[in-house]
């Protein structure tokens, strides 16, 4: 298949504000906002098409990164090319990447309520003891009751 013929192909599901603003592809996008394309029997993810076609080959080691942070966007001047640490850093660096705490983490096994109620035990009963009333660690007791960890 022709070069020009995919980038018809594929673009004719994209929308094209101007060179400057994103390019949001309109088709089918996965639940993490990027769109796929079906390439040689591949499914390929749309950004990387639009790099490949525009700026050429993808090595293997790298990701196709998005300076504007949008997925859906297959704007070749929005793209480069990094490692999956560069990629990371980059999100890192944009605030993107928020780690859950506290109880909506998922190997959380306090609650905020059980935190408050640990603090107010721990005036009258040893901590071992409330450590294994609660299933945690002596060390994760002690760091909630000190205010090292679940902090308000």
């Amino acid at each position: 298949m022709k070069k020009e013929l995919i980038t018809r192909r594929m673009f004719k599901h994209t929308e094209f504000p101007d060179k400057d603003k994103c390019w949001n592809w309109k088709c089918f996008l996965n639940l993490d906002g990027y769109g796929n394309v079906r390439f040689k029997d591949k499914t390929i993810k749309v950004h990387r098409m639009a790099y490949f076609l525009f700026k050429g080959d993808i090595p293997d080691h790298l990701e196709v990164c998005h300076s504007c942070d949008n997925p859906a966007c297959v704007n070749p001047n929005h793209l480069w090319l990094g490692t999956h640490a560069d990629n990371v850093s980059d999100c890192a660096k944009k605030g993107r990447i928020v780690a859950p705490s506290g109880e909506k983490h998922y190997r959380a096994k306090l609650t905020w309520q059980k935190v408050n109620e640990i603090r107010n035990l721990a005036k009258t009963i040893s901590r071992y003891k409330l450590a294994k009333q609660f299933g945690v660690h002596y060390s994760t007791l002690d760091s909630v009751v000190n205010g090292e960890t679940w902090k308000t």
